[in-house]
């Protein structure tokens, strides 16, 4: 796919069902213990670019805090004690461990692979994560998540509804006018915005206060 529904999208914390007329998740249902329990999943054949991406920004991540902790490690080694010191608090209460290599193991998120139960293709390590069905608050198209404090099927989305609060926090404000006085240095009348206002303009506020230096 040309777009990259990682980005348009909270995956991996909220999933719309579908997006521009492309379905992004499919749902099924599974028997288990005497009921049924509903299940979703990323469709593979949609997600394989955005999911790729996805792995390249994870693995650049792990690869980042690994070359940190060796650098910390090379440094204990080389006489720094503070390195040497920080190693040693973190083994004592943080349960640290030195890494085995410095090298990160590939992400395998959203590699396609059979599922055991029924042999159909799944996303790796996708299934699963999504579990309770919603609607975004703005645009009300349905959506999985995680859990049920995301709100919202994609940024756009919540950008949306935190300008609107913000809006209507703008909007219940009380509108306080203040009566017209003469400026401070140039001596035009003006109506100032604040109660503290002296001057009707920044180049003469700038102009009186050079004046008292």
């Amino acid at each position: 796919m040309s777009d990259d529904y990682c980005k348009l999208t909270h995956f991996p914390r909220c999933v719309p069902f579908e997006m521009d007329g492309v379905i992004l998740v499919a749902d099924r249902t599974y028997f288990f213990e005497g009921s049924f329990h509903p299940t979703y999943s990323l469709v593979p054949e949609v997600w394989a670019g955005s999911l790729a991406l996805e792995r390249v920004r994870i693995d650049q991540m792990n690869q980042d805090l690994l070359d940190r902790e060796w650098q910390l490690i090379d440094a204990a080694s080389a006489g720094d004690s503070d390195a040497a010191a920080l190693i040693k608090f973190k083994t004592r209460f943080a349960g640290y461990r030195y890494p085995e290599s410095r090298v990160i193991k590939p992400s395998t998120l959203g590699l396609m692979v059979p599922n055991p139960i029924d042999q159909t293709i799944i996303a790796m390590d996708c299934g699963g994560d999504f579990h309770r069905t919603s609607r975004c608050d703005v645009c009300q198209v349905k959506v999985v998540t995680r859990d049920r404090r995301h709100r919202y099927c994609s940024p756009a989305c919540e950008a949306k509804a935190k300008a609107e609060r913000i809006k209507r926090s703008n909007d219940a404000r009380i509108k306080v006018t203040h009566a017209p006085m003469s400026c401070g240095h140039c001596g035009a009348m003006f109506t100032p915005a604040r109660s503290d206002a002296r001057f009707c303009s920044s180049a003469c506020r700038l102009q009186a206060h050079r004046k008292r230096s």
